[in-house]
């Protein structure tokens, strides 16, 4: 998974929204092209709350009408303040997370927010996130990093992938909360 948050986006007035991918045919044989094509990738559907909130983009599974599926997630500052960590699991496994010894279990799909306190063992400065996943009915370690504590920012960590070892597992973005209204 390439890439980081985008800059946030003002929320259209209509509740779906549709990505799409423009595509310009190739020239023909007196050199002038076609006109370019708006393929729809992915398309999400919005709340009716007006509230802001964050779209995960991933590929979709086999099978499906779009090759993009959108997960759409509560985004405001009262819902993932500074100093908290959101994890989401966006795979069909169950996920684990022990954060500086706070442990808990994740679900398949399903997006937990964490309260992170000051460090206090070790080098006070950092937090150590561990993450893990159950294969074959074992747990196992997937990821395992030390993160400054910044408690005026707020994280991400994305689950993406927990039985590849050759392709990122865990994606953890820092991220200034927007001013409350």
């Amino acid at each position: 998974m390439g890439g980081n948050l985008s800059r946030p986006y003002t929320r259209p007035t209509k509740s779906e929204i549709v990505f799409f991918e423009e595509i310009t045919p190739p020239p023909d044989t007196t050199g002038k092209t076609g006109p370019v094509i708006r393929q729809p990738r992915l398309s999400v559907t919005l709340p009716d709350d007006n509230l802001p909130y964050l779209i995960v983009v991933t590929a979709a599974p086999p099978g499906s009408p779009l090759p993009l599926i959108g997960r759409v997630f509560r985004a405001d500052a009262e819902a993932h303040p500074a100093s908290s960590l959101r994890i989401i699991n966006l795979t069909p496994e169950p996920a684990a997370a022990s954060i500086d010894s706070q442990n808990l279990e994740i679900g398949p799909y399903v997006s937990r927010i964490v309260t992170l306190n000051p460090p206090t063992t070790g080098n006070t400065k950092f937090l150590r996130f561990q993450f893990g996943a159950k294969q074959h009915g074992d747990w196992s370690v997937i990821h395992d990093e030390f993160f400054r504590f910044r408690p005026e920012y707020r994280m991400y960590a994305l689950i993406l992938n927990v039985s590849s070892p050759d392709e990122e597992r865990v994606k953890i973005f820092f991220e200034r909360p927007p001013v409350a209204r």
